[in-house]
């Protein structure tokens, strides 16, 4: 029989945020300097620039249809009698027409039906693959998709888009028929403001508990055998509105934190949904010692109403420190007592190998605990990502990721080239680097299972790294990275629509090397881990107060 692997689909993640694609993408500086009040407008900016807005120089070109662009008496009210007059005069100098006591837009709004569209053949006659890829990568962040044929589509009832100066001046040098045609589908060239990149965002990222459990089940449906699971604070949701957008802008930090709320729902539904998908809930927390230290950590790993508890969790021993800031601690003391709630549970944890320091102490100081919570004991390599140890004396980080950062900036480079040999050349230097942390995880646990994970472009060699160590499973999806290699797309990457199409790619380039995907049934067995009959809800019986 062929080797095998099993797949772990993680839609949420901690760092993604959402976009809504239905939000403006640009904010006039016009808006900003006459119609949000002199009090106001350095907090506005300040939500803004928090909210992931950037300086937009003029130039740029703006796509926009379905929205009410225009101010009435009630958008001048906040403001004094001087910054009134002011505006006034600035709105007329800009084209703004008043009748009725409604000031109107001059922006034109575009013909859906014209807009809606941007064929594959007109965007690929952009002489630079680069171009082409960015173009489609932040139209896609947007809300675009990819038809069959390759084409871009809206299919929302409101669109926005905006392209920044920079990339408008490539377009125009690159391929002036590109511009050309741009301007007559209804884009318009703006003047200076705000615009929204959506870093690290996705209009595809689930955060309700509605949504979490839909992509669950589909990336279940796509050939997942377990899926890894986070929540979000949404407790700080609101809103910002600029007079004359036309749509409120959502704000709030969509912040990483276990919900016990929301996996009181989760985690029945997905019983239902897909009874025999395991579960594997995150433990991982963001902020101070407090927070690092919480047995809300723990909560969550217990039996819920109708449904068993969930039958993995994550675990790291030792410290998670990024260098550019962020992570969480886990302190010998706190560990002790996650693993005995662990073991009450019947929860098995997965160790999350970010670093060297945690290798040891597995091997090390934690090498009895964790095979007796259970065996095959399990790991996860979080690989590809900057890890560092801090000096206890002088504070000093130094490097103590998987991949160094010599070598992880020398495969990167090598993906950019977008060659085959160098392609598989990048795969065999991450497959050199993570060897040895295999070979030891192999050597002091003779029966354990380990899996993989790579962040954004290093997807593109999960599945060659996976089987050149000859690893049990990988693990894919919005958590780890947002895109997906599609050859039909110009630039052939663009936005994921969700988990289950990057664990459909996975099955498929999987088997097409030859490879069989696990059920999750078959994992269950191979890990020991049957179906557990519904329960009735109940904490364990130290449960400590939260």
């Amino acid at each position: 029989m062929s080797k095998a692997f099993y797949i772990t689909a993680a839609p949420v993640g901690a760092v993604p945020k959402y976009l809504d694609p239905l939000e403006p993408k640009f904010i006039s500086g016009l808006l900003l300097d006459n119609l949000v009040p002199d009090a106001k407008i350095a907090e506005t900016l300040q939500i803004l620039k928090r909210e992931g807005w950037e300086t937009a120089p003029a130039g740029g070109l703006l796509l926009q249809a379905g929205y009410d662009e225009c101010l009435r008496r009630d958008d001048f009210a906040r403001l004094n009698e001087s910054q009134q007059a002011k505006s006034f005069h600035a709105l007329e100098a800009a084209g703004w027409r008043v009748g009725n006591g409604v000031w109107q837009s001059p922006r034109p709004q575009a013909d859906m039906s014209r807009a809606c569209l941007l064929p594959r053949a007109l965007l690929e006659s952009l002489s630079s693959r680069q171009l082409q890829r960015q173009l489609v990568l932040l139209l896609t962040t947007f809300g675009w998709e990819c038809n069959m044929h390759g084409d871009l589509e809206w299919r929302l009832e409101r669109l926005s888009s905006y392209l920044p100066a920079d990339m408008v001046e490539q377009i125009r040098s690159d391929a002036p028929a590109v511009f050309n045609a741009l301007l007559e589908a209804g884009w318009g060239v703006c003047e200076p403001g705000l615009w929204q990149p959506g870093k690290a965002r996705s209009p595809h990222l689930p955060l309700t508990t509605e949504r979490i459990v839909s992509d669950s089940t589909q990336s279940a449906l796509a050939g997942a055998a377990v899926i890894h699971l986070h929540t979000r604070d949404m407790q700080d949701l609101s809103s910002l509105r600029i007079p004359g957008l036309g749509a409120d802008i959502a704000t709030g930090s969509q912040r990483n934190q276990i919900v016990l709320e929301q996996y009181e729902d989760i985690v029945p539904a997905m019983r239902r949904a897909a009874p025999e998908t395991l579960l594997n809930l995150s433990t991982s927390a963001r902020g101070d010692r407090s927070a690092s230290q919480s047995p809300l950590r723990r909560a969550h790993l217990k039996p819920y109403a109708g449904a068993a508890a969930p039958e993995i969790a994550s675990l790291s021993p030792g410290a998670v420190v990024f260098q550019v800031g962020g992570g969480y601690d886990n302190p010998n003391a706190f560990l002790a007592e996650q693993l005995r709630h662990f073991r009450q549970a019947g929860v098995r944890p997965e160790i999350e190998v970010f670093n060297h320091t945690i290798t040891e102490n597995a091997v090390t100081l934690y090498r009895k605990p964790l095979e007796e919570s259970g065996l095959p004991v399990l790991f996860m390599l979080v690989a590809g990502v900057d890890q560092h140890r801090r000096d206890p004396v002088s504070g000093e980080l130094d490097d103590d990721s998987l991949i160094g950062g010599a070598s992880r900036k020398e495969i990167a480079k090598l993906l950019l080239q977008e060659e085959e040999t160098a392609t598989a050349a990048a795969a065999r230097l991450a497959a050199d680097q993570l060897r040895p942390t295999v070979e030891t995880l192999r050597r002091h646990f003779l029966n354990c299972r380990i899996s993989l994970l790579f962040p954004g472009a290093m997807h593109a060699i999960l599945a060659d790294v996976a089987i050149a160590l000859q690893l049990d499973g990988i693990r894919v999806g919005l958590e780890d990275g947002l895109n997906l290699l599609d050859p039909l797309v110009p630039g052939g990457i663009r936005k994921a629509r969700g988990t289950a199409e990057q664990v459909k790619a996975l099955r498929l380039e999987l088997e097409d090397k030859g490879y069989r995907i696990l059920s999750a049934e078959e994992v269950r067995r191979d890990l020991d881990m049957r179906v557990q009959p519904a329960l009735a809800a109940a904490a364990p019986a130290d449960a400590e107060t939260i």
